[in-house]
């Protein structure tokens, strides 16, 4: 079991992408002309039929994220009390893959509807408060990405002049710079630096 869960959870996935960008593709157009523009436009039934799809597509997508939600929170607190869990679990991932659209709209309608339809009030003005939330979070984390990126494309100068450095004109762009001359200070020695001569 450790090896089917995963491909049979993979395939499960694979399976609701694939039916919804079949789903989310527009239908064909339909052989009569209407309009003036000449090009058919999709039929009636076609684009009914599409809504029906669209519909069914989006209760796979609750089920399985009812489902990774469940797998995520509870699943091992669950397998511990339950013999042959893994097994179970198999059968009814397998269940959603064969049944996709005809086997997820039941639950839906039976068992997530009517445990949610209660408290669509409160879940809407908590996902208004975590998409606000969101925002901020994204905003504030923002802000020190922001200065770290201009500290780093721009290193820092110092804005007094170097000692015997002049401004770099447009013509001194290939030139050497100049040496610069160090002034030397000679001093003359004088008497009270000499050495004490000592008598024998």
């Amino acid at each position: 079991m450790p090896l089917i869960l995963p491909l049979l959870r993979a395939l499960w996935v694979s399976s609701i992408v694939y039916d919804s960008f079949k789903t989310l593709k527009p239908p064909p157009p339909s052989e009569k002309k209407n309009g003036s523009s000449g090009q058919g436009q999709p039929s009636v039934r076609a684009m009914s039929q599409r809504k029906r799809n669209m519909k069914g597509c989006m209760t796979v997508w609750l089920i399985w994220c009812c489902f990774a939600t469940y797998e995520r929170t509870l699943d091992t607190a669950v397998g511990i009390f339950i013999p042959f869990y893994d097994e179970i679990k198999s059968l009814l991932i397998l269940f959603f893959l064969v049944t996709s659209t005809r086997g997820a709209e039941p639950v839906y309608l039976h068992v997530l509807r009517p445990a949610i339809k209660p408290y669509t009030s409160e879940l809407d003005a908590l996902m208004d408060l975590v998409i606000a939330l969101g925002d901020v979070a994204v905003m504030v984390m923002d802000i020190p990405l922001s200065f770290v990126g201009m500290s780093i494309s721009e290193p820092p100068q110092d804005p007094r002049p170097q000692p015997g450095s002049r401004a770099p004109s447009m013509d001194d762009a290939s030139a050497q710079p100049e040496p610069v001359p160090v002034p030397v200070e000679i001093s003359e020695p004088s008497v009270e630096d000499d050495p004490p001569i000592l008598n024998l």
